[in-house]
């Protein structure tokens, strides 16, 4: 899928699956947000936005992550607007209303053009709609890519979760199978 997808959707499964942020926090994600020197992200988990503390968390960025933010950060169009997912509309409509900058991405435009080039990609022909993977899928292959090559703790907090059970409802059905020995 991403093989096949224009840049701007390139960077946005990059950074879903490195950064493995809800889509509603990965759309609001600033450039401010970024601490190069300090290699840190800074994330306000959108939904504690109405505790009465809301939850940021600040995260070292692993190698795969930094790459992912320095390739929307370096993007053409990044000094042009404040959010690290961002492309050029073809048409400009009433919509532009709803979003966070003329530039910006929409959780709804992630989920449409994922949806898009996943059919585009031919590959999922044989399963139903209700099967085939979507923007959110990303999210729970980042957690356990995570979770194997830098631990649990960093997967967990990372995610932004509250606790061990929702990393754990994030790795169904990404456990490795083993095979059964047969004689």
């Amino acid at each position: 899928i991403r093989a096949i997808s224009p840049d701007y959707l390139q960077r946005a499964i990059d950074l879903a699956l490195h950064s493995v942020q809800r889509r509603g926090d990965l759309v609001k994600l600033q450039r401010t947000a970024i601490n190069l020197p300090n290699n840190t992200m800074t994330v306000l988990q959108e939904k504690s936005r109405n505790y009465a503390n809301p939850v940021y968390i600040e995260v070292d960025m692993h190698p795969e992550l930094q790459q992912a933010v320095m390739a929307c950060v370096s993007s053409p169009l990044s000094f042009k607007c404040p959010y690290l997912l961002h492309y050029r509309p073809q048409l400009i409509t009433k919509q532009i209303k709803q979003k966070l900058h003329h530039l910006a991405m929409t959780g709804d435009f992630l989920t449409k053009e994922f949806a898009k080039y996943r059919d585009l990609s031919n590959v999922y022909l044989n399963l139903e709609d209700s099967q085939k993977p979507s923007f959110h899928d990303i999210r729970a292959l980042g957690i356990k890519l995570i979770t194997d090559k830098y631990g649990q703790a960093y997967a967990v907090a990372l995610a932004g979760h509250a606790d061990e059970r929702m990393w754990k409802h994030y790795l169904d059905g990404h456990e490795e199978v083993k095979p059964v020995k047969v004689s």
